[in-house]
This record gives C-alpha cells, structure tokens and sequence, in this order.
C-alpha cells in the first residue's frame, strides 16, 4: 500500500493542518523528517522493514530535535525572567537618582552617584557580553543543522521592532545612564 494516502489521512488530517501549515504531502514529509526519506518513501510501492527502520530512526531524530529546542527554549525564558529582574533593579536605581536633588549635594554624595552609575553601567556591558555570547552560541549550534536558516532571537522575536530585544533593551539603558553621569 502506497505511503502518501497514510500520512494524509493520519497527521494531515488534523483540522487545523491547512490552516497552520498548509504544505503538500511532499513538502510536510520532507520538512519532518529530511529529503532521504521523502526520496525513500516516495520510491516504495509498499511500506518494507527498510522503510520502516529509517522511518523510526528520523522520528527519533525528531524527538532528539524538540527535546534541545524546548531546552533552549526554557534557558531563553529563564534569560528573560532574569533580564526583567535586572532591568527592575535598575529602574529602582535610577529613579533614585532621579529623587535626589543635585544642588547641595556633598562629595561623598556624588561619589557615591557616580558609584552607582558605574555600577549599572558595568551591569548593562555584563549583560550585554553575556548575551552577545549566548546569541553566537546559538549560531554556531545551528551552524551544525542543514536548516540553519535564522537565528533563535530572529525566529522569536520576528513580530518585534529588534530581533534583539535582550540587546536593544541595555543598549537604551546605557543611553539613559550616560544622561546622569
């Protein structure tokens, strides 16, 4: 029995498949489990061991593929949780530099202005290291895959003006922080 009218009637089948994907047996088949096996099954007039064994072995692969990338996923929003925390801290910060007054100010005052501007600063180029690091990480990871086709930040944050929001964020901070010094 002929493989195509399997698949679309099991995983093409799902009434959102057109919606969401809305591919040809071929393209769905292909971008699932890799143009080998389109090739494979493609040729089969029947569903042989061989098929089968190579099938199970790209469906693994499969697996192995969503397991790192919601992996990744989970380290990118514990990234974003402890951005959103440190971004806290420095809105604190600098609102406490905005309440005090300049006028009168004693030198030990101002030391201790510039200490914490140093501070921040040295806080934003931190973050900013570290995630220049993460973002070429990634890269060189999918570098390894054949559908390294963009990067994580471009292909989560494409709805957003930056692909590099983490980025752009303690970029703009440092621009404030330049405003107090």
């Amino acid at each position: 029995m002929p493989i195509e009218p399997l698949y679309r009637e099991t995983v093409m089948a799902v009434d959102h498949y057109g919606d969401v994907y809305g591919d040809s047996f071929e393209a769905s088949l292909s971008a699932e489990f890799g143009v080998d096996v389109l090739v494979l099954i493609s040729e089969a007039t029947t569903f042989s061991p061989v098929i089968k064994q190579r099938l199970l072995e790209a469906a693994q692969q499969c697996i192995d593929n969503r397991r790192v990338f919601l992996e990744t996923l989970q380290d990118e929003f514990t990234t974003l949780k402890d951005v959103q925390s440190t971004v806290h801290e420095i809105r604190e910060a600098i609102a406490e530099l905005d309440s005090t007054e300049l006028q009168g100010i004693s030198d030990t005052e101002l030391t201790d202005r510039y200490d914490t501007l140093h501070t921040l600063n040295d806080k934003c180029q931190s973050w900013i290291q570290q995630r220049q690091e993460e973002i070429h990480a990634h890269r060189i990871d999918r570098s390894a895959d054949g559908d390294a086709h963009t990067d994580l930040c471009s292909y989560l944050y494409e709805g957003l003006e930056v692909d590099y929001p983490v980025l752009a964020t303690f970029v703009d901070i440092l621009e404030i922080i330049s405003q107090y010094e």
